[in-house]
């Protein structure tokens, strides 16, 4: 067994257990939807996993590719990781007509130290998902989205979550010259996917609820 498969399969093990990130293989395997059986081989070091599962996994756990594959450090404990709350909403990626409800349906593990990175505080980060097309490719149908709740302001040609007229929708926000903001769908598909100007005199109708900082979707 070649040292990174070692490194890698030493690093799940210690986010599993009673008083760990996961409490058994199978909350490790729904977080990072992988099969529990393929997940078990994997530990046992029976399976030679893809790169393509090692990134499914990383992306699930929140953890860059390269630091699963690394040495665990002596200090490394369950502490390392944040638990952040999946919401029970598809934040709409086309037309919009999700209502965003605060209900937790689990949670996923992301490292403090991502976070901290990315100047985001652990209890301002959920997870969401991507529901539609309109945001293609940028962010694909389906898509496990980290949105930072305390961004409520608008940073121009930055994607956010937000709500127009009681609708919630992911989408790119750019200010006009000469006024006025423009929700952007990246979709080239214009046709299905209009973008949508709101003039000065409108720019109240639009509430940002959080702006996405991290993307990752299954392969």
């Amino acid at each position: 067994m070649d040292r990174a498969l070692q490194n890698l399969i030493a690093n799940l093990k210690a986010l599993i257990g009673p008083d760990r990130t996961f409490k058994s293989e199978a909350a490790m395997a729904r977080a990072t939807n992988v099969q529990q059986k393929s997940l078990n081989r994997l530990l046992k070091g029976e399976q030679t996993p893809s790169i393509e599962l090692i990134e499914q996994i990383a992306n699930g756990l929140g953890i860059p590719l390269v630091q699963l594959l690394s040495v665990v450090r002596p200090d490394q404990d369950d502490n390392d990781f944040a638990m952040l709350p999946q919401l029970d909403v598809k934040a709409s990626a086309g037309n919009g007509n999700l209502v965003f409800i605060e209900t937790e349906r689990g949670r996923l593990a992301f490292r403090r130290d991502f976070l901290r990175q990315e100047g985001v505080k652990e209890t301002d980060a959920v997870v969401i998902y991507a529901d539609g097309q309109s945001m293609e490719p940028t962010i694909p149908d389906g898509a496990v989205l980290l949105v930072d709740l305390a961004k409520k302001d608008m940073a121009n040609n930055a994607i956010h979550v937000i709500r127009v007229d009681g609708e919630i929708m992911v989408k790119r926000l750019r200010r006009e010259i000469g006024g006025g903001i423009m929700i952007v769908s990246d979709n080239p598909d214009k046709h299905r996917y209009p973008d949508i100007p709101v003039p000065p005199s409108k720019e109240d109708h639009i509430s940002v609820i959080g702006r996405v900082f991290w993307m990752g979707a299954r392969l």
